[in-house]
């Protein structure tokens, strides 16, 4: 769902960027029965042709800019657009392990979205906001596998939390180990 949500988010804005109005296309929507691929194809009697080319190239265009680390803002790309790309770089499966590709095919072009335009992103946005914050509730989970990570569950929703530690403080890691053991 929230691979649906992002990809949606991102079409419906860059829509929105090259109609030049917000709401400016329904989608028609498909999947194939078994299937992860998500047809999407715009009511045509909303959005033209011309209008679908210009939303096909700078989706294509500005994708793969974004993967290569272009720090430039991609044309018709609101900051809703950028951080919905981000949020579609950033997908994990239900195990929270990260996806390393996203794949996004229009009129035969593939584009191939992986986690490095999130650096990408941030530098284009910039932070409005950064804080230190703390989550209370139990360690059940350490990993190293890939990155070292845990899942902290909130003692108020009992819902999972997703922790990425640093390994370049050691303090911290013996911190989050000794945590673990002592629970």
């Amino acid at each position: 769902m929230q691979g649906i949500e992002a990809f949606f988010a991102l079409i419906n804005e860059v829509a929105d960027g090259v109609a030049q109005k917000r709401h400016s296309v329904n989608w028609l929507v498909t999947v194939d029965h078994g299937s992860a691929l998500i047809t999407a194809k715009p009511d045509s009697t909303q959005f033209d042709d011309h209008k679908f080319s210009l939303l096909t190239e700078s989706l294509h265009e500005e994708l793969q800019a974004l993967k290569k680390g272009s720090r430039k803002r991609p044309k018709f790309f609101s900051d809703h657009a950028l951080e919905a790309a981000k949020s579609l770089g950033g997908i994990r499966d239900a195990k929270q392990r990260t996806i390393t590709d996203v794949e996004i095919i229009f009129d035969n072009t593939h584009n191939s979205f992986s986690t490095k335009p999130v650096a990408s992103v941030d530098e284009i946005i910039g932070e409005s906001h950064q804080a230190i914050g703390s989550i209370e509730g139990i360690l059940d989970v350490v990993s190293k596998r890939k990155s070292f990570h845990c899942f902290v569950y909130d003692a108020l929703t009992d819902k999972s939390v997703y922790c990425d530690i640093s390994e370049d403080s050691e303090t911290i890691c013996k911190e989050v180990l000794n945590a673990f053991n002592s629970g």
